[in-house]
């Protein structure tokens, strides 16, 4: 990859499917927050080089996450899933609301694992939640 161009054309083929629809200039957009120049002003990919290797790794043993979500059920929980993921389910989505009382959730048409929160469903549902729980951080109370 020699410029901006090739990395956003990069950052295409390899997340196109989970952000159908983006313009040109959105990927450019998209390969400067996901993309950092060398030392030699080349476009490279700025992520942890092994953050895959989990997903290889994977012990052949279950782990059960439902019990570590009982754990966080009197936390305020917004639930940011995109239509086309295939981590976040909308199975997932429906227990993690029965399993919490009070879940906000909202899913993001055309959009895969992860949505880009600038959608304005997203930027919507983020504003409400901080508005309702922004400042629990601050006093360790909730509303």
């Amino acid at each position: 990859m020699a410029n901006w161009d090739e990395a956003a054309a990069q950052a295409k083929s390899v997340y196109g499917n989970a952000l159908p629809g983006l313009t040109d200039a959105q990927w450019l957009a998209y390969a400067e927050r996901g993309y950092r120049e060398n030392a030699r002003g080349v476009p490279v990919p700025d992520m942890d080089p092994r953050i895959a290797d989990a997903f290889r790794n994977q012990s052949s043993a279950r782990v059960d996450l439902w019990t570590s979500f009982t754990q966080i059920r009197k936390v305020p929980i917004l639930a940011i899933r995109g239509a086309l993921s295939d981590l976040l389910t909308a199975t997932t989505v429906a227990r993690m609301a029965r399993e919490k009382p009070g879940l906000q959730e909202v899913t993001v048409a055309q959009r895969g694992h992860a949505p880009l929160l600038n959608e304005p469903e997203c930027v919507s549902a983020i504003d409400h939640f901080l508005t309702l729980y922004g400042r629990e951080s601050e006093t360790g109370c909730h509303p």
